[in-house]
């Protein structure tokens, strides 16, 4: 199959999801995180103008959708992740998700190819570009904060 990777193991890829500004060229915010099946989890992330980390967060969750992952695990719970509609789930829930996803979305990447416009990439299938017409559905690890990068 072309693959490098020993058979029976469940890889795991990491990614470094930048936010640059269009007028200044600058980096203007970004993370890394690593996936497992179809499952994302952020790792840490930065901003270095203003609300450049939502924007990254509303892109991020836009491009795991196109590339088909079912869960977005956010880390710890907080505030900020609640109003972005992010739930908690039990410990229990959460290490089956993992556990079933990470053997059948084994082969799923998230992928950019290049450089792209966060605005288009966050209004890309949008219902008339309203977002009042989108449902979220989420859920959460017990510890901390998950998202389902899923739209209804």
């Amino acid at each position: 199959n072309g693959s490098f990777q020993p058979s029976g193991t469940i890889p795991v890829r990491f990614y470094s999801v930048e936010i640059w500004n269009a007028e200044t060229g600058a980096l203007a915010g970004g993370e890394l995180g690593y996936t497992v099946g179809g499952i994302y989890s952020s790792l840490t992330g930065f901003t270095k103008e203003d609300a450049a980390g939502s924007v990254q967060l509303a892109a991020l969750g836009k491009l795991l959708l196109q590339c088909g992952f079912l869960w977005w695990d956010l880390g710890m719970e907080m505030e900020y992740k609640r109003q972005l509609g992010a739930e908690l789930i039990a410990r229990t829930d959460f290490v089956r998700e993992v556990h079933r996803t990470r053997v059948e979305n084994k082969d799923l990447v998230l992928r950019c190819n290049g450089r792209r416009n966060a605005k288009e990439i966050i209004d890309f299938d949008r219902p008339d570009n309203d977002a009042t017409n989108t449902k979220r559905r989420s859920g959460a690890k017990h510890e901390g904060a998950k998202k389902r990068p899923h739209d209804e």
